[in-house]
């Protein structure tokens, strides 16, 4: 199982002041960063749902596959 920085990868990114304007900021991406409402499965937290409980169900197949083998 890869271990990935999930915290990392759902960050937003700060903001940039901007150095000319006093009070105001600078463009950093985060409207093209943001989730697209037609990326469904996109979105990081159903993303990590369906990972959670695709574990699940193969940890339930291996414990099922271990019962099985030791009845034979």
């Amino acid at each position: 199982m890869e271990d990935l920085d999930v915290k990392a990868m759902t960050r937003r990114p700060k903001p940039k002041p901007d150095p000319a304007k006093p009070g105001q900021y600078l463009h950093n991406g985060a409207k093209a960063k943001a989730e697209s409402p037609k990326d469904g499965l996109a979105s990081t937290g159903v993303a990590v749902a369906v990972v959670a409980v695709a574990v699940v169900v193969l940890a339930a197949g291996a414990i099922a596959l271990a019962i099985l083998g030791k009845r034979k």
